[in-house]
């Protein structure tokens, strides 16, 4: 009875101990691709849109991007479409930096999408931790509409 009872109580911390070590492993995963790409803010950004040769990629919801958008930036939606989508990732391709930016803060479609671009190859990504708020907040140009 006893033995029975220990294997029991043995299987359940080790079940237990082997969920912690997968939750610390994947808290590992996620902070090494944050590592990799930079989160930048308003100052950097401005210099980056100065410098030229970037592509700025609005991550927020198209109905939001069609309201207004950073100046020149142009919608995750839009990419994902079967139209523009080869166009719009040559543009990636082609820019020295890649800028990615929502309401504000750094989500985790954020960093998903972060991660496909760099399967796909496309370097110099960056997070805009501001974001629109931000960017709205200090009276920079916006567009209004596609």
């Amino acid at each position: 009875m006893y033995k029975i009872l220990f294997v029991i109580i043995f299987a359940s911390v080790m079940w237990m101990g082997l969920a912690k070590v997968e939750n610390l492993i994947a808290a590992h995963v996620k902070a090494q691709v944050e590592e990799t790409t930079p989160t930048i803010g308003l100052g950097s950004v401005l210099q980056l849109v100065q410098a030229g040769n970037i592509a700025i990629v609005d991550m927020r919801e198209l109905s939001d991007y069609d309201r207004s958008h950073i100046k020149d930036a142009v919608s995750v939606h839009q990419i994902d479409s079967a139209g523009m989508k080869e166009r719009l990732n040559d543009r990636l391709k082609k820019a020295r930096n890649v800028v990615l930016y929502s309401i504000g803060g750094v989500s985790d479609q954020m960093r998903r999408y972060a991660e496909t671009l760099s399967k796909q190859g496309i370097r110099g990504v960056a997070f805009y931790s501001g974001g629109f708020s931000e960017w709205t907040g200090a009276g920079l140009p916006v567009e209004k509409g596609n």
